[in-house]
């Protein structure tokens, strides 16, 4: 059972890699558009571990707010992405003026890190697109991105030796980062 879901996983990251190269190069709006949804999932997956520890991210700014940025990114640039990031802050303060007082702060800082981290950041794969040799950029930097990860995956498994941090991952050595 373990292997069938092993093998799930791999052929499901194939897919979306398939998804993500034929949109690149197909039609890069339709890019742009594999970019919102996983953005949106990964501000609602990541809102979620943030409210185990009684952190409340408004959610409906920030996932509008990353629209948004990515949708601007792509037509306007890298202007366009920063003001768009301004006023999702602007909108997450707002938000959450119209709800008790109570954790304000620190939802608002919640929010304003989930918008930075999630959409913000995608929004530079958009802004990577924009060039007429926009898709081979996206491709090289994910490229980079899966040859670190294995390498230092390879580099750990062969030659880690120190622990980086036993408790959280028994596995994670020194050597591999």
């Amino acid at each position: 059972i373990r292997n069938r879901g092993n093998l799930q996983s791999r052929l499901m990251a194939v897919g979306l890699g398939a998804v993500i190269l034929v949109s690149l190069f197909v039609q890069k709006v339709v890019f742009v558009g594999v970019v919102v949804v996983a953005i949106t999932v990964a501000i609602w997956e990541l809102s979620a571990a943030l409210a185990v520890r009684g952190v409340r991210v408004p959610v409906v700014p920030v996932v509008l707010g990353g629209i948004a940025m990515l949708v601007s990114a792509y037509v306007g640039g890298a202007e366009a992405l920063t003001v768009s990031l301004a006023l999702t802050v602007l909108a997450l303060l707002v938000w959450r003026l119209g709800e008790t007082s109570n954790g304000f702060v620190r939802d608002v800082t919640a929010g304003s890190f989930t918008a930075l981290y999630v959409p913000f950041l995608a929004g530079f794969a958009v802004l990577l697109t924009r060039p007429d040799d926009g898709p081979w950029r996206v491709v090289t930097f994910l490229l980079v991105v899966v040859a670190s990860d294995t390498g230092g995956y390879l580099f750990g498994v062969l030659f880690g030796r120190h622990p980086m941090a036993p408790s959280v991952s028994p596995k994670k050595s020194w050597e591999g980062f």
